[in-house]
């Protein structure tokens, strides 16, 4: 196994994103008009406000997940596994044949429609805390409902929970020494407990769906490890409980894998894979493709 496909979730994404691919690509451009069938509204066409909001910014990284992945099948590029991080685990699902589009698509549109409305009596926020080990974040959580949402890497752990109750955590950490501490672009939190609910509500969407078994080897991001069943249970859970990105990347280096491509938006997977394999010494060829320039370099490489 020498080839994976990583798959971006939210927090980089832009204005305009996939028009470029759209305008250039006809496989592209069938499957953003499919999306607009089922959606009702254009992806393409959203306002910056739209795009920061999770119940439409979950989607259009979808489709441009999905679309791109389209191409490289149409181009007849092989990968030999698949993962994401957070959202990002429904392209990847996609692109080992799990999922439809169709279905794929539903799901994260009513997932995202969820999450937005599930916070609306109350702001939440996430933040990335670096350079900084979990031993001396934790004494942090008990204070209040923060809670670790993703364990990116040893030097990189995003914590989440309601804006005033996170900015003071934030704050009583600077405060103690731990500086970096970065926000991030997201309108609601997501694998955390405050999603339990929404969580149940989600296991009936995706009761809905047909999954089937992977045609390459899928690695989930709730546990890290390789996965062809079980699929709307361990989905149900994703949504309210912290990811383990980093678990994934270690056993796909374990298993000889030394060429990471990201799909999505930009770049921020493809370096959490070089700080894990500069870890374990392990040289490793990284690739993100988000845009007509940057597919064009792939598959011209």
């Amino acid at each position: 196994m020498n080839t994976v496909y990583l798959f971006a979730g939210q927090g980089q994404q832009f204005l305009n994103m996939g028009s470029d691919l759209y305008n250039r690509y006809d496989c592209v451009k069938k499957r953003y008009d499919e999306a607009t069938d089922v959606l009702g509204y254009d992806v393409l066409n959203l306002s910056a406000e739209q795009l920061n909001e999770t119940q439409y910014t979950q989607p259009a990284l979808f489709v441009l997940e999905a679309a791109i992945t389209d191409y490289l099948n149409e181009q007849g590029i092989s990968y030999d596994a698949v993962t994401g991080l957070s959202l990002g685990e429904y392209g990847a699902l996609y692109a080992a044949g799990v999922i439809s589009f169709t279905d794929g698509l539903e799901i994260v549109s009513k997932r995202g429609k969820m999450m937005q409305s599930a916070f609306e009596p109350y702001e939440t926020s996430m933040a990335a805390v670096l350079k900084t080990d979990f031993e001396l974040i934790k004494p942090y959580l008990s204070k209040g409902n923060v809670e670790v949402c993703n364990f990116n890497t040893q030097q990189q752990i995003v914590i989440g929970g309601k804006r005033e109750e996170l900015e003071a955590t934030i704050e009583t950490m600077k405060s103690d020494g731990i500086k970096r501490v970065i926000p991030l672009n997201v309108s609601v939190v997501s694998h955390m407990s405050l999603l339990k609910e929404t969580s149940k509500e989600l296991f009936k969407v995706l009761k809905e769906a047909k999954f089937k078994e992977p045609q390459v080897v899928f690695v989930n991001n709730l546990e890290g490890t390789s996965q062809s069943s079980g699929f709307i249970e361990t989905l149900s859970r994703h949504i309210s409980e912290p990811t383990h990105f980093e678990t994934s990347i270690l056993g796909l280096l374990e298993q000889g894998v030394r060429k990471f491509v990201e799909i999505g938006p930009k770049g921020s997977l493809s370096k959490l894979v070089k700080d894990i394999s500069k870890q374990k010494d392990i040289q490793v060829e990284t690739w993100n493709l988000y845009d007509v320039e940057t597919v064009e370099e792939f598959i011209h490489e």
